[in-house]
């Protein structure tokens, strides 16, 4: 990294450089570092740097993917001494914020994962003064993919959560660029940064492969999650998907919000998630299971049934295919869909109403005259409703039906008759090929080795966590105090569920 700016310092920086250029070793040495002589390495050049003042770490030249820490802590020193100076508005200072805004989106793009998880604060700082930047200049587009690479580097999984991932998927909708979530949105998150004194970094490193071993509450990697984050992040993610049109990802996100532990109240983003899980549960599904699901407490559930009342009924006129209370509902509900912003979702409920009623017929007919099937099509969307997916005539939602797979069947011609066109309905049993079903399968079995590994780890945390090491010791006292008896015979149902009571209190 140049600066011309600050050329009073390149004689100390001239003198620095080899200590920085020190570690990691490279070309790497034909054996690798350990664990131990890495972290060490990592964790003396750290202190160095922030024991080194600003000025002199304003010159150099540096590689982002092999000096990812020095690289880091100088472009800190940059926007430092840039906020110092003050930000101004003349030529010189729109080309060096052009300038650090291109070297933070190199640095986000090419760091090495394994060397700034010593020091997670720096690099989460860097990501969200590029951020602010992008902001600043009303640009928050172009930061997108730089933060989404970040989090990918950090944790190629993304499957610990931290507040890049929040800050992430709100920066998506804000620009309304859907698509460019779906990368960190389709990994599953399965863990949360946890305290240091119970993370799995004080295993052995082959013990503990899963991200959440290095991204702790300590390690700066993620700003204090609140109890509200994890909600927040998958209602935004919903959000997206209902966008997309993903409905099933936008149930699993939904849902998870509606069994997110509670102390027995409701908050407002479950409530709102509920609202749009029973709109989407429509969608998918065209009914209800169960509502509210069977995951929510009944405390809960007592709560959102009554908060939610006109999503409830149109549910059961839904369900019950009563079209005109259905549209009545619809009616009269309008100024509560534009206050939830459910309008669109709406929309989309009147089109899957639309389109079950037609699939329907396949389970009565095998073939069946167009003209028949206009009968049994009802458009209850408003005249004049922009949604790209709409067809007003039956042949074309007919079409658009089979196009996208939702329909089984062949539109026909007849050369001679009264019907012109018969529709036939096929089997509704998938063919897949050999092909495909061998890539199902080994999709499947990454996913499942994969969650094996946080199984591994979560086991192991739990293993080494006060409260098992506790209840391990009662339950050791209890087989003592005993006697022969528990000791010979074994344990009976009923102490086995006292145990086990104990040990989810101590929980």
């Amino acid at each position: 990294m140049t600066s011309s700016s600050f050329g009073g310092a390149s004689k100390k920086m001239d003198e620095l450089l080899p200590q920085l250029l020190s570690f990691p070793p490279h070309p790497p040495p034909p054996k690798p570092l350990s664990e131990v002589a890495y972290g060490t390495g990592a964790r003396d050049l750290c202190t160095l740097l922030s024991k080194t003042p600003a000025n002199i770490l304003t010159a150099g030249i540096l590689d982002p993917s092999i000096n990812s820490i020095p690289f880091m802590y100088t472009l800190l020193a940059h926007h430092q001494i840039f906020s110092e100076k003050g930000k101004g508005t003349g030529k010189a200072t729109a080309n060096f914020h052009t300038m650090l805004f291109s070297k933070m989106v190199l640095f986000l793009e090419q760091f090495d994962g394994r060397q700034v998880r010593y020091d997670g604060s720096s690099w989460r700082r860097v990501l969200e003064l590029m951020v602010d930047m992008a902001i600043e200049s009303g640009s928050l587009a172009l930061a997108i993919s730089p933060v989404r690479t970040a989090i990918l580097r950090m944790d190629p999984s993304s499957s610990t959560l931290t507040s890049t991932h929040h800050l992430f998927v709100r920066m998506c909708l804000q620009v309304r660029s859907y698509r460019a979530a779906l990368p960190i949105l389709d990994k599953d998150v399965i863990d949360f940064p946890i305290p240091h004194t119970t993370a799995a970094h004080t295993v052995p490193q082959s013990a503990n492969r899963t991200s959440v071993s290095y991204i702790t509450a300590d390690s700066g990697i993620s700003d204090k999650l609140t109890y509200h984050t994890p909600m927040e992040y998958h209602i935004y993610g919903a959000t997206i998907y209902i966008g997309l049109k993903m409905w099933e990802r936008a149930f699993e996100f939904l849902e998870f919000v509606l069994i997110t532990p509670t102390d027995g109240k409701t908050s407002q983003i479950m409530i709102e998630a509920y609202k749009k899980w029973i709109l989407v549960c429509l969608i998918l599904k065209g009914i209800v299971p169960r509502m509210p699901p069977a995951c929510v407490s009944n405390s809960i559930g007592r709560i959102l049934s009554h908060t939610t009342k006109p999503y409830f009924s149109l549910a059961q006129a839904f369900k019950e295919r009563d079209t005109t209370r259905l549209k009545g509902d619809i009616e009269a509900g309008t100024s509560i869909w534009a206050e939830d912003s459910n309008t669109s979702l709406v929309v989309q409920v009147l089109e899957a109403y639309r389109r079950f009623n037609i699939l329907a017929l396949g389970q009565t007919y095998s073939t069946l005259p167009l003209s028949k099937v206009r009968e049994h099509d009802i458009n209850l969307v408003p005249e004049g409703t922009k949604v790209q997916s709409l067809e007003s005539d039956t042949e074309s939602f007919v079409l658009s039906l089979i196009a996208s797979g939702d329909l089984k069947a062949t539109l026909l011609p007849q050369s001679s008759g009264v019907e012109s066109i018969m529709l036939c309905f096929q089997s509704s049993i998938p063919q897949i090929s050999e092909q495909e079903q061998l890539r199902n399968v080994e999709k499947q079995k990454e996913k499942i080795l994969a969650l094996d590994e946080h199984i591994k780890s979560a086991d192991c945390r739990l293993r080494l966590s006060k409260e098992y090491i506790g209840w391990e010791y009662k339950t050791k006292k209890a087989k003592e105090s005993a006697g022969p008896t528990m000791q010979g015979a074994g344990f009976g149902a009923g102490d086995t569920m006292d145990l086990d009571e104990d040990m989810m209190g101590d929980f």
